[in-house]
């Protein structure tokens, strides 16, 4: 098929733009990981739309499920698990957890195109690496700011039984190193972290939905919704064929600590990482950079 070169050329350039944004955050670099990212994002929507395109009419797409090397830990009230289906919901995948009650990690099957399926196990891996980034920096902010004015004498706060370990000496007095051991109204460490988390994906989620509604009103909505429509009804059958005892999990209701859910949704939302569907003659992708 004569479009079948632009196909591996687009399938090749995403696969160097991955590998650029992986080097980026090997080395710290975030903003220029989401900047490779960002252009990753505009080409993928390119290439599952070229590929339709030369597909035999009423064909459906060629699904796999593959199981990525990602860490999806169930600490925290699985907020891993949460991103990971955020992201292949909105990019032509579908997600297969399994484990015993025993494991800490779940198994993981991604179900979809190849690329598709490797370009949401790498957005993950990205998302994963920068919102722990970024959450450790809000909680020790946090902490800074409580330790500020929190100060005692030395005296006082080992008559309150605070032991002398657990005691930092500052240029005001004394504070506590780790006051959520010792102060109810400090927020508890692992659940600020998920609260975050769980935040932030919430940010997330709601401008990628924001997104695709927009994109069902452009010009280019009758081939999105298309590509959408074929590539679900491959999964579902490959969903019924290989896993056909599959059951659907409850989520579990998490108590947050508000203050962090907010902050972190706050970042999901304001965070670069998500385009619109279709802007006039360009195309981009409606899910993160």
């Amino acid at each position: 098929m004569e479009n079948q070169p632009n196909i591996d050329n687009l399938k090749d350039k995403l696969k160097k733009l991955m590998d650029k944004a992986e080097s980026a955050k090997q080395i710290g670099n975030l903003e220029e990981a989401n900047s490779f990212a960002s252009k990753v994002n505009d080409l993928l929507l390119k290439y599952n739309l070229s590929k339709k395109e030369i597909s035999e009419h009423g064909q459906e797409p060629d699904v796999d499920g593959i199981e990525p090397d990602i860490e999806v830990r169930k600490a925290h009230s699985d907020w891993m698990s949460h991103l990971l289906n955020t992201l292949a919901e909105y990019n032509y995948c579908h997600v297969i957890f399994t484990s015993r009650k025993s494991d800490k990690e779940y198994k993981i099957t991604i179900i979809g195109a190849p690329e598709n399926v490797e370009v949401v196990a790498y957005l993950y891996d990205l998302l994963k690496y920068k919102f722990q980034d970024i959450s450790k920096k809000q909680f020790t902010e946090r902490l800074r700011e409580w330790q500020t004015v929190n100060t005692y004498t030395l005296s006082h706060l080992l008559n309150l039984g605070i032991r002398q370990s657990d005691i930092k000496e500052t240029k005001s007095g004394c504070t506590i190193k780790k006051p959520w051991k010792y102060s109810k109204k400090f927020p508890n460490r692992p659940k600020f972290f998920k609260s975050f988390y769980l935040g932030a994906i919430a940010g997330i989620r709601q401008k990628m939905r924001e997104d695709k509604e927009r994109g069902q009103q452009s010009e280019m909505a009758e081939q999105i919704n298309a590509l959408v429509k074929v590539n679900d009804s491959a999964i579902e059958k490959y969903v019924e064929k290989h896993f056909p005892d599959i059951k659907t999990a409850k989520s579990r209701a998490a108590k947050v600590d508000a203050s962090a859910y907010l902050k972190g949704m706050e970042i999901g939302k304001s965070t670069d990482m998500a385009k619109g569907t279709a802007n006039g003659d360009s195309v981009s992708t409606k899910f993160l950079n």
